[in-house]
């Protein structure tokens, strides 16, 4: 990403959430700028995407699915968060058939979300209670390669369901075809003290 891309965002962050603290106390909340939310939250989540696909592809390239799966197991996780701190967000990939135990849906906004995508497949922003703006958009199965470990049982080799049930015991990601409604990114532009 380039540093002029990273001020901008820096920027439209800014503009965006952040809750300034006057003598007072905290001011009150901002109106949500949708426009606004929408740019950070589609550049921040290609971002993450764009780094888990790169890696995932190098693991690929590098071992097979087996490989790719060990990779997701230990890395994919870390490579989400950096992104997150990069931007100084919450960036999360949810699904109601996860493969990480923790990226299941459990909260009512984000069940809410999900449903919303059986429908229509834009993003969208929300802002709560509190203030922070959510963030959400669909990720669906976009490439062929992703079947190989989470397509159906033609598509997944032996050997890759073995490292699945090794790695991910209680796994529900699999049985998709391309252009499924895979998952879905959470980001939250908390507002600052």
């Amino acid at each position: 990403m380039t540093r002029s891309v990273k001020l901008l965002l820096a920027g439209a962050a800014s503009a965006v959430v952040f809750i300034g603290c006057g003598e007072n106390g905290p001011a009150p909340k901002k109106p949500l700028d949708t426009a606004m939310a929408m740019a950070l939250g589609d550049s921040i989540s290609a971002q993450a995407q764009q780094v888990l696909l790169k890696n995932v592809s190098a693991a690929m390239q590098a071992g097979g699915p087996e490989h790719a799966v060990a990779f997701c197991n230990t890395r994919a996780v870390p490579l989400t968060d950096s992104v997150a701190a990069l931007f100084d967000v919450d960036v999360q990939r949810l699904s109601d058939r996860n493969r990480n135990p923790d990226n299941g849906i459990r909260l009512p906004q984000d069940r809410a979300a999900w449903e919303r995508f059986a429908g229509d497949k834009s993003a969208f922003v929300q802002q709560d209670a509190e203030g922070t703006v959510w963030y959400y958009k669909p990720i669906t199965v976009g490439m062929p390669t992703c079947l190989k470990c989470h397509g159906g049982a033609e598509d997944i080799a032996e050997g890759t369901r073995a490292a699945l049930a090794e790695k991910y015991p209680r796994d529900r990601a699999t049985g998709y075809q391309q252009g499924d409604l895979r998952g879905m990114w959470k980001i939250g532009l908390r507002p600052k003290p």
